[in-house]
C-alpha cells in the first residue's frame, strides 16, 4: 500500500570518537519487532553523523559530517561506516522508514554506544473495510467515512475506488483523522488500512440513503496476522 507520508524513528547516539587517520566510525545493530523481538529484514535506515559547533556558546548549532543509507539483512542486522571527527560532540542519527508492515516510534532516545544497537519497531495489522451501496434510488445520496488515529501515524490510509481525495486533519489536539466522502448510487468500494497492534481501531461513518441520515461509530476488533474484514452496507 502506497504511503502518503513517511513518518520516521529517531535514534540519537552520543559518541566519543577514537582518533584515527581517517576519522571514521562504525555503527551496527539490529532492527526488531518490539512485541516479539523478531528481526525485521530489509528495513531502510537513513544514517547521519553531526557535530555540535561552539557548544559553549549561546549560538551553538549542529552541522552534518556524513550521511548514508543502510538496509538490514535477513537477520535484521545493519552495519555502516561514516565519516566522523575526533570530538565528544559528535552525534549519529538513525531514521527508520515506516512500511505497511511496521511503524517506527516518534520518540527519540539516546544510547551511549555505537555497537549492538537495538531498534524496536511496532508491528502493523491489516484491515479491509467494504463499503456496499444497497438499493439507493437518489443520485444525491451521500456518505462520509472517517478513521481516527489516536496515537500513531496519520499516513496509513488508502481509499480505493473513490473519485475524491483523502483528507487529513487534526480534530482535537493530538487526535488525527483521515476521511473521504462519496455521492450517488452504485457505490462499492474498499478501504485498506493498517492499525498498530494492541491499539483499538475506531471508525466513524455516516450516510444519507434515500433521504434518511444514519450515523455510526464502531470499534473493530483486530486479530493479529490476518486481514481483518469489516462491512458497511448502506
Amino acid at each position: 500500500m502506497k504511503k502518503i507520508i513517511l513518518i520516521f524513528s529517531i535514534i540519537i547516539i552520543n559518541l566519543s570518537c577514537s582518533k584515527d587517520d581517517e576519522n571514521y566510525i562504525n555503527i551496527n545493530g539490529k532492527v526488531i519487532y518490539q512485541s516479539t523481538n523478531n528481526s525485521i529484514a530489509n528495513a531502510k535506515l537513513h544514517v547521519k553523523t553531526k557535530i555540535l559547533n561552539s557548544p559553549e556558546s549561546n549560538w551553538s548549532y549542529w552541522s552534518e559530517i556524513d550521511s548514508k543509507e543502510a538496509i538490514t539483512d535477513s537477520n535484521g542486522n545493519f552495519n555502516i561506516t561514516l565519516k566522523s571527527e575526533n570530538s565528544s560532540n559528535v552525534l549519529v542519527s538513525i531514521f527508520v522508514e515506516n512500511t505497511d508492515n511496521y511503524n517506527s516510534s516518534d520518540t527519540g532516545y539516546e544510547v551511549s554506544k555505537s555497537n549492538n544497537i537495538i531498534i524496536p519497531l511496532t508491528k502493523l495489522e491489516k484491515l479491509k473495510i467494504y463499503i456496499n451501496n444497497t438499493n439507493p434510488f437518489n443520485s444525491n445520496d451521500t456518505g462520509g467515512f472517517y478513521l481516527s488515529q489516536w496515537l500513531g501515524n496519520v499516513s496509513l490510509l488508502n481509499f480505493q475506488n473513490f473519485g475524491n481525495p483523502n483528507e487529513t486533519y487534526e480534530s482535537q489536539p493530538g487526535i488525527y483523522q483521515n476521511s473521504t466522502f462519496w455521492k450517488g448510487t452504485n457505490i462499492n468500494s474498499i478501504v485498506n488500512y493498517n492499525v498498530e497492534e494492541n491499539k483499538p481501531c475506531t471508525i466513524s461513518w455516516s450516510y444519507t440513503k434515500n433521504g434518511i441520515l444514519t450515523e455510526n461509530i464502531s470499534q473493530i476488533p483486530i486479530i493479529s496476522n490476518q486481514i481483518n474484514e469489516f462491512h458497511i452496507n448502506y
